[in-house]
């Protein structure tokens, strides 16, 4: 990381153990450079820049003693680079996968992140997300149950409209895109179509 601004309030109801009843946190201009991450389907480097904000709240359900935490965030990522040796990608003729931009919203609550909607635009894909991220201990064991549309109005896309291969997954390209889920966990994703 370098440059950039995190910024935030939390309400502190004791110290020991640690436990509040609220969080704000707002992110502006954080960038990211050279991160990089292995998985088995690729060697990744990531680049892009993040903004935005995240609230979380301590809710009170009917039973008292039975206090939850939920949150809810959003998140603007531009200029988003995912540079990948060893993948699918490469055999596709694509070296990255880059992204214009990104918008992600999400909640929380406890150790699972629901993504309500991810919309990504890119001079290659144009792409939208939802599912749930179920956080794991360590974070390579994190859970993913994820569904997703390369959309119809990929450039990328369009170069493979007419093709045999692309025509057997989905009949009309133009009209549907195509459909992926993303599952299993970070350290061994497994992707379909």
């Amino acid at each position: 990381f370098h440059q950039g601004s995190v910024k935030g309030s939390l309400k502190l109801n004791r110290i020991d153990p640690l436990l509040f009843s609220q969080l704000n946190l707002f992110v502006s201009k954080v960038y990211v450079s050279d991160f990089r991450y292995k998985t088995s389907l690729a060697d990744i480097t990531l680049e892009c820049e993040l903004e935005g904000e995240y609230k979380q709240v301590e809710a009170l359900p009917k039973n008292k003693s039975d206090k939850k935490i939920s949150g809810q965030g959003t998140i603007f990522i531009q200029n988003f680079s995912a540079k990948m040796k060893d993948s699918l990608f490469n055999v596709l003729n694509l070296p990255a996968v880059d992204f214009t931009t990104i918008k992600l919203e999400f909640t929380q609550s406890e150790k699972r992140v629901t993504i309500t909607q991810c919309i990504a635009k890119g001079s290659i894909i144009n792409v939208k997300l939802k599912g749930m991220v179920d956080i794991g201990s360590p974070l390579q064991n994190t859970r993913l149950n994820l569904t997703g549309i390369v959309l119809p109005d990929s450039p990328y896309l369009a170069k493979f409209a007419n093709t045999a291969s692309i025509k057997s997954v989905v009949k009309n390209i133009s009209r549907q895109g195509i459909g992926f889920t993303i599952k299993g966990t970070l350290k061994h994703p497994e992707i379909g179509i």
